[in-house]
């Protein structure tokens, strides 16, 4: 009725400067006369109230996983160089044509993964059953990947090796046969090949299955682990909040369990060290070992813990849905 008569009048006349101390619209009204449009609720500085409200123990349930993730990458990245390369003498080459193939698959498997996790609905969720399905094989792919040294390697027998079957005997034999094999004398103890090219003791021959087993367990890390769990994880901290300062403590807190992850490899390897230096690829395949079943309980943790936010239906949405209910005559 006041913006009738307003626009009635013209504008002219019916506007009056609102009384000192008016804070709301009717005050506002009633110093102009009853005229003119009220003020929105945004005039009048009124501050949005958030609906999903997120504690600090679930936001720690749900960085938490953040924290593995970051483990398991500073546990790959050195495996692969300190034990593809250097114990299972791995080309360097090969390996990162296999690296660059694997990486390729997996962009293609953002976009599914992403489209699907978007169009999902299930009565858990539609990020969480992603969570539950792929990262248990993510974890699984990089135990077998920091393990190869089960399969590829103890082919080696001691009998095999030269001048092996004369150790604990006799002294003057077996430095004979030392100096016939490794050139190993007094004036030379590191000794000198006969052929510069050649490497004692390696029996890692069969490259092409050591390729083969590289390539399919690090793309299912990649596929299942960054992917098929990161994506919808990350979807899933988007939606578990709608207010913007908890959402800002969320990802801050996230960002301080990322840099744990980072932390703890080097801190556990540094104590492996004391007591497996000679055997790098074992240290890798305990480091595997802790951060996956830690995962597990990481993970374990998220599902029981966070729950996501249900969908709203839209009224067209709805509406189609009641017609298709009501039967036809």
């Amino acid at each position: 009725r006041q913006r009738r008569q307003w626009s009635r009048g013209g504008g002219q006349g019916l506007m009056e400067p609102a009384p000192v101390g008016a804070t709301t619209a009717d005050d506002v009204g009633a110093g102009a006369g009853g005229a003119g449009p009220p003020l929105s609720v945004g005039d009048q500085g009124t501050e949005y109230e958030a609906k999903l409200k997120l504690p600090k123990w679930r936001m720690a349930s749900y960085s938490h996983l953040r924290l593995v993730f970051s483990a398991m990458d500073l546990t790959i990245r050195p495996a692969r160089f300190a034990v593809y390369i250097e114990a299972l003498k791995m080309r360097p080459a090969t390996q990162a044509t296999a690296i660059a193939a694997c990486k390729s698959l997996d962009v293609l498997m953002g976009f599914l993964v992403g489209k699907a996790s978007d169009n999902l609905r299930t009565r858990f969720g539609r990020r969480k059953p992603f969570i539950a399905i792929c990262f248990p094989v993510a974890i699984v792919s990089m135990v077998l990947f920091c393990s190869p040294a089960l399969f590829f390697s103890g082919r080696e027998k001691l009998e095999d090796k030269p001048c092996a079957a004369l150790t604990g005997g006799d002294c003057q034999q077996l430095r004979t046969c030392m100096v016939r094999e490794f050139n190993i004398t007094a004036a030379s103890p590191s000794g000198i090949l006969a052929d510069p090219t050649e490497e004692l003791g390696t029996t890692y021959t069969d490259q092409v299955g050591l390729v083969i087993y590289f390539a399919i367990f690090y793309f299912f890390i990649y596929a299942f682990g960054w992917t098929g769990t990161g994506i919808p994880w990350d979807a899933l901290g988007m939606e578990l909040t709608d207010d913007s300062k908890a959402r800002s403590t969320l990802f801050g807190m996230r960002t301080a369990f990322q840099m744990v992850g980072y932390a703890l490899p080097i801190g556990i390897q540094m104590g492996l060290n004391s007591s497996l230096a000679s055997n790098v690829p074992m240290q890798y395949s305990i480091l595997s070992v802790i951060f996956g079943c830690w995962g597990l309980l990481a993970m374990a943790n998220l599902l029981f813990c966070v729950g996501e936010r249900k969908l709203a239906v839209s009224a067209a949405t709805k509406e189609r849905t009641d017609e298709a209910q009501v039967p036809f005559v």
